[in-house]
């Protein structure tokens, strides 16, 4: 093999394409640095705000619930209708009352329960469900009847959908007669 003569020229152009490489490599590595940091504190501040936003309009919907029941529970037609469906197994007029009430308030869930804390009527959408119970790590709807809270809220899933609810003791006569747990649904527009 023949002796490879390198220019000076040459010399200096293979210097200098080494610095610029290893100024590129340099460059690169900072730029993909800051930038990662970047995306790290803008998903920072994007969840820290949607977490607030969720927050507050949690504490808005919980607040209107709260709100509504206790309009009801301050009443005696529901309390009366609730009594009367426990009492002779009728649950029109409980129907009827409640979704009076609903209507006018535009909330799509309600439950009814009697003072051991099985549903009497859930009312889901201007139409009846049929529920067996209320699973206790949905709602603590026993905490309502036990120690006689007067709310709860929580969350509860009926029908596949998820609920923001609220439960209220309702007494007739500073008797209490059972619960009210009124819900809006956690749809795509909350989450």
């Amino acid at each position: 093999m023949g002796n490879i003569h390198f220019t000076f020229r040459f010399k200096i152009l293979l210097g200098l394409m080494g610095t610029v490489i290893l100024l590129l490599v340099a460059l690169l590595i900072a730029v993909r640095s800051e930038t990662s940091r970047q995306i790290k504190w803008m998903t920072q501040q994007t969840h820290d705000k949607a977490n607030q936003a969720f927050q507050e309009l949690e504490s808005l919907y919980h607040q209107e619930l709260l709100r509504f029941a206790k309009r009801i529970s301050l009443k005696n037609r529901i309390p009366a209708a609730l009594q009367e469906a426990v009492e002779e197994d009728d649950y029109q007029i409980l129907m009827d009352a409640a979704m009076y009430e609903l209507n006018l308030a535009q909330i799509p869930l309600a439950i009814f329960t009697d003072e051991t804390g099985e549903p009497v009527v859930t009312v889901l959408d201007r139409r009846m469900v049929k529920m067996k119970s209320i699973d206790d790590r949905d709602l603590q709807i026993q905490t309502l009847i036990k120690n006689q809270s007067p709310s709860v809220s929580g969350y509860i899933t009926i029908e596949d959908e998820l609920f923001s609810v609220h439960g209220m003791l309702l007494k007739l006569f500073g008797n209490p007669i059972g619960t009210v747990t009124i819900g809006f649904p956690v749809n795509n527009t909350l989450a």
